[in-house]
């Protein structure tokens, strides 16, 4: 065993265009690795995990050899570039040679066929730009598999360590932002990689063995997911990841069995977006991570706090197995456990990454707790097995987990404490031999319970054990929700109902008026008002056979017996002093109802009881569950009123919106973000399994982007382009739009792209294709020169051949048959800087080279967009350009066009928007507090409006927005006390 130091960076997204934002970031990295490494961190490789580029177009990768040289040169390895290791991303693809290809693969036996070496593979050449410059860049070195997506495997001899490395390409199928799930490695290529790491083990051993990939292994698809995962666990002691972008999910440490997995943050996105790196050393039994990030108000990089918080010197030590035994280990005892890593984890499950709950296979695991004097015995075992596979004895837990969990410190030690209650250590034998059993695996892996998704009963009679918060369980600074985990408590470790709830339902709201939570009512009954009007947007006008509010108990039996509901909410103070009981009523006349009462009245009909209850102690829910009710939700902890509302909400949606069984809407996070009461939720179930059918609601996400406002430009531009069709002696229209980074000019193209999918041109193809402008800067001919180049490149222009015939080939291909054809070319956002001699480079390319394209085709036109990006004090100055350019430039074939700037958001605009039905749920009676609430709260501004409404439609209320000083107009008008009497 040696040592060996490493530099970690990912997610570059180099770009062409103005570099200023990205060098003041990049050039700081090449400054913070060579101070690093004279402080003792020199790295002897560099690892790069995907993104190279932005678009995965070819001028982009000139930017990369210059940086990455960089890089190697700070490190002290100036010229070595056998040093660097590369995999590509996401965005290193060009999503325009794959819009017409297969989305994904069916399954491992397709999988199998495709990925077969003699066979063409189309979607290897979406990274046509990324494999050229790859292959030139480590000409003499190393080249890409040609029919793979694993390799080249090798392994790096260095002063005092040798290290094998496995490079995989998880983007050969990748497109869009729907990526999770549809991606593919192909078993075969991973199994012809790892043939040959086995025999290099053999002829060439390495002291530690590295895989490098983009996404996360939880991006695959569900067929090959868990068979890639286990071959790596058991043939690599790191793997390296990047693709992750929010700051509490881009530095990640999990451990899944015997691979370390880390994933580093973006080491470019933005100055406005948090920057970062990781430094590795290994000793040959640990890695020590140095993180790093970038500081935007002092254009430098420097040791990031965050990750390893609580570590004195904010680096984090994280065991690794090195190079692993060729016969199966013995069993671990206690004293031999090497030491524990606890990460400082999130303060709650969910920020991270979405866990795996929708759709594919979750296995089943079945605990049942049992007193032993001051002890605990769990057993563990399947719902297939009759008896337990594994059985451990514990210590009691302590009411300090509660005490931590209220007062808020130390979530990720208590969620190690839980974690290890229930399973033991990570490194004893017993707490193997568990998930061995549940996953199946082999006897000489030691996994852990990364490996996949699991629904946990557990079978506990004892209420201080039932108490446990048992959703925060975590491994190792893993919160194991995020790998799909869900926990529940259950009578029975056999359940055989089989609950079916439809959509729309009925619901009861248990709603008295006293308390804290009383003086909330009026406004939460305008929440779920709101909420059902959005998922059942038919019923809209007609809820009364589907919502009835209750305020005591005989009003609560009375609405069951008439509505028959599937699912009750009870808003109300509960008091556990004896029996447990909830206040019930109005502040005139308060009962206290025991809960058992209330849970004989709803036995039968109700499928669902959501208990959103205050009081000073957790809820014992076996007081209720032992009724019939198929499913109980309670709390564990107190929290604020508001927090209970919005946790009570968030569940909700994800019952009827997003059609999940009830205990995984328990993890859909509330508009204000996770929170002690949202973490601190558990639910008792009956049921073997559960179904929601699906709401009526059509999905609104990315609608506001669309949508809002631009309604000028919009109308400008189908003006334009419809007189482009009919002017008979007009070839070219080149349109130009302008506004500030916080109009979001880049969302501007899909717009209007949606404005025609709206409002077709009759007797009209158009069909948009993307150019990237070149990188700015140069002489005006050069310019010129590089805009031809790029043009012919994006519209496959073969060698020799002229464009008019690649266009021609392009409208055989959209089978235009009698219809005019317009080649829409859009080429992008050019940045603040693109200067007057720029513009007219691009602008006489466009009347004097465009209108060839319709050269011998008089059905043909040509639309050239482009959108620039600028601050506000330069608008009336580049009007004034614009303006003067114009003049010169356009002739009868080729015209210009300047549509009016983007700017703010109007309160009419809003208004507008919000009363289209088809792009919203507000309720109608709150469209203008709504719409003065955004203004009021965004100043108009393009992208923090958007902002706010997609929060409000994902996870919030239009209620809860428009604010308590529209409520009593609201309340006027809708009948929501519903009296079936």
């Amino acid at each position: 065993m040696g040592e060996l130091r490493w530099l970690h960076v990912s997610d570059l997204h180099l770009r062409g265009g103005d570099r200023y934002d990205a060098n003041r970031v990049l050039d700081a990295l090449l400054s913070a690795v060579q101070r690093e490494a004279e402080a003792g961190w020199r790295p002897e490789l560099v690892f790069v995990t995907g993104d190279i580029a932005n678009r995965g177009k070819t001028e982009e990768y000139a930017w990369a050899t210059e940086l990455f040289d960089g890089l190697l040169a700070a490190a002290g390895l100036s010229g070595q570039r056998e040093r660097l290791w590369v995999v590509p991303g996401n965005h290193d693809v060009d999503r325009d040679k794959g819009e017409y290809l297969l989305r994904s693969l069916a399954s491992n036996a397709q999988a199998d066929q495709y990925f077969a070496p003699d066979r063409t593979h189309d979607h290897a050449g979406k990274l046509h730009a990324y494999r050229a410059w790859y292959d030139d860049y480590f000409a003499g070195i190393r080249r890409l598999e040609a029919t793979s997506t694993c390799g080249p495997v090798d392994v790096i001899a260095l002063p005092r360590a040798r290290v094998g490395v496995l490079p995989i390409d998880t983007a050969w199928f990748s497109q869009g932002d729907d990526d999770h799930g549809r991606l593919w490695v192909g078993r075969r290529c991973l199994d012809g990689a790892l043939a040959r790491v086995e025999a290099l083990k053999e002829h060439t051993p390495a002291d530690l063995w590295v895989a490098l990939m983009h996404h996360p292994l939880e991006w695959l698809h569900d067929e090959e997911r868990g068979e890639v995962q286990r071959k790596l666990r058991a043939s690599m002691d790191v793997l390296l990841r990047g693709h992750l972008h929010e700051s509490e999910v881009e530095q990640v440490l999990t451990h899944a069995g015997g691979c370390i997995q880390i994933a580093a943050g973006a080491s470019y996105q933005g100055s406005r977006w948090p920057n970062r790196a990781l430094l590795a050393r290994w000793d040959g039994q640990q890695l020590r991570l140095r993180p790093i990030r970038h500081v935007d108000s002092q254009s430098t990089w420097t040791l990031d706090t965050e990750l390893f918080a609580h570590s004195p010197d904010y680096e984090g030590t994280v065991p690794l197995p090195g190079q692993r035994p060729t016969q199966p280990p013995e069993p671990a005892v206690a004293k031999d456990v090497p030491p524990r890593t606890r990460e400082t984890l999130h303060p709650f499950p969910g920020r991270r990454r979405r866990a795996q709950r929708r759709g594919g296979f979750r296995r089943e695991l079945v605990v049942m707790g049992t007193r032993q004097g001051p002890r605990i015995q769990w057993s563990f075992r399947t719902p297939d097995r009759p008896s337990p596979f594994r059985e451990r004895v514990v210590d009691p837990w302590s009411t300090e987990g509660l005490t931590t969990l209220v007062d808020g410190h130390d979530f990720g030690g208590l969620g190690e404490r839980i974690g290890e209650l229930l399973f033991g250590r990570h490194g004893q034998e017993q707490f193997h031999e568990i998930f061995r059993s549940l996953f199946v695996t082999e006897r000489d892996e030691r996994p852990g319970p990364a490996v996949g998704p699991v629904r946990c009963r557990l079978l506990v009679e004892d209420d201080e054990v039932a108490g446990v918060p048992w959703r925060l369980a975590a491994d190792r600074g893993h919160w194991l929700t995020e790998d799909g985990w869900t926990f529940e408590l259950a009578s029975s470790a056999t359940p055989e109902a089989a609950i079916q709830l439809p959509n729309p339902c009925s619901i009861v709201l248990l709603a008295p008026t006293w308390g804290a939570l009383g003086r909330r009512a009026p406004r939460v009954e305008l929440m779920i008002r709101e909420l059902l009007m959005g998922a059942w947007p038919g019923l809209s006008d007609d809820l009364g056979g589907h919502l009835a509010v209750a305020r005591s108990l005989d009003e609560l039996t009375r609405k069951v017996e008439l509505l028959r509901p599937h699912v009750v909410l009870a808003l109300a103070h509960h008091v556990i002093g004896g029996t447990p009981a909830l206040r019930l009523g109005s502040a005139g006349s308060v009962d206290r109802v025991p809960l058992a009462a209330i849970a004989e009245r709803l036995r039968g009909p109700v499928r669902a009881l959501y208990l959103a209850t205050l009081g000073d102690l957790p809820l014992p829910l076996r007081a209720v569950a032992g009724g019939g009710l198929p499913c109980v939700i309670g709390p564990t902890v107190p929290g604020h009123a508001d927090d209970v509302v919005d946790v009570m909400m968030a569940w909700l949606h994800g019952l009827l919106i997003e059609a999940l069984d009830p205990v995984e809407a328990m993890h859909e996070l509330p508009a204000a973000g996770p929170s002690r009461r949202w973490a601190g939720m558990r639910a008792h179930t009956d049921y073997f399994s559960w179904s929601t059918a699906h709401a009526l609601a059509l999905p609104l996400d990315g609608l506001a982007e669309l949508r809002v406002d631009r309604k000028d430009q919009r109308a400008l531009f189908r003006q334009h382009l419809d007189e482009l069709v009919r002017d008979s002696s007009r070839r070219v229209e080149s349109i130009v739009c302008f506004g500030s980074e916080r109009d979001l000019p880049e969302l501007l193209s899909r717009q209007l792209e949606h404005e025609l999918d709206e409002r077709e041109l009759v007797g009209t193809v158009v069909v948009r294709q993307g150019v990237p402008l070149p990188a700015l800067g140069r002489p005006t001919e050069a310019m010129r020169e590089d805009l031809r180049r790029m043009l012919r490149e994006e519209l496959d222009a073969r060698q020799g051949e002229e464009l008019a015939a690649a266009v021609q080939r392009m409208a055989d291909f959209h089978d235009v048959g009698t219809d005019m054809f317009v080649m829409w070319l859009d080429w992008g956002v050019a940045d603040e800087h693109v200067r007057a001699g720029e513009l007219q480079a691009w602008l006489r390319m466009a009347a004097e080279d465009l209108p060839h394209l319709c050269d011998g085709h008089p059905w043909v036109r040509v639309l050239s967009t482009l959108t620039v990006r600028l601050r506000p004090e330069r608008f009336a100055r580049f009007e004034q350009v614009m303006a003067q350019l114009a003049r010169v430039e356009q002739s009868h074939q080729a015209t210009i066009k300047l549509l009016p700037q983007l700017g703010k958001v109007k309160e009419e605009d809003l208004d507008r928007y919000l009363r289209d039905r088809r792009l919203t749920r507000c309720p109608e009676a709150l469209i203008p507090a709504a719409a003065h609430a955004i203004i009021a709260s965004t100043g108009g501004y393009f992208d923090d409006v958007i902002a706010l409404i997609e929060r409000t439609e994902r996870g919030g209320t239009w209620t809860a927005l428009a604010g308590e000083a529209s409520l009593g107009a609201v309340t006027a008008g809708l009948d929501l006390e519903i009296d079936f009497t």
